[in-house]
Formats: structure tokens, C-alpha cells, sequence
């Protein structure tokens, strides 16, 4: 697989989006808590898209780092890899 270079340079890491959730009262006997959230591909595209030089909102093909965490310590990550249609 080839490097494509960015068409104008970003900053490394940002917030593109949260989700705000109300949990409910800590139980020892379940310590784990499940959240849901619909990314649907409109939502992904406002997140992930950017003004390229010709200012035109763009996203580029290539690998995207999810974290998601109540703080900027304790992150769960995944992978998203962006295709040219």
C-alpha cells in the first residue's frame, strides 16, 4: 500500500465529536457499561471531512485513529480506514 500525502496539513489529534450520557449509579456486581451511538455516514462525513486548498469540504482517503474516553487518558481505540470511492 502506498503513503498518499494530504492534500493541506492537519493538526495530529482533535475532538470531532462527543456524545454526552447519562449512566446510572455505580454497581459493584456490574462495573462495565454499555453506550450506543448511531455514526451514520452524513454524521461521519461532517467529523471526518475538511476545506481543502480549493475550499471545497473534502475526506480524504486513508487510516483514521478512533479514542473514545471520558478523558484524554483512558481511551478505548479502533481503527477507521477511508477508501476513494
Amino acid at each position: 500500500m502506498a503513503i498518499i500525502p494530504a492534500d493541506v496539513t492537519r493538526m495530529l489529534r482533535g475532538t470531532a465529536g462527543w456524545l454526552s450520557a447519562a449512566l446510572p449509579q455505580f454497581d459493584p456486581h456490574r462495573p462495565s457499561r454499555e453506550v450506543y451511538s448511531n455514526f451514520a455516514p452524513a454524521k461521519a462525513f461532517a467529523e471526518l471531512s475538511f476545506l481543502n486548498r480549493d475550499m471545497h469540504k473534502v475526506v480524504e482517503p486513508g487510516n483514521f485513529k478512533i479514542m473514545i474516553g471520558g478523558n484524554s487518558v483512558d481511551l478505548i481505540e479502533t481503527q477507521l480506514h477511508v477508501v476513494e470511492k
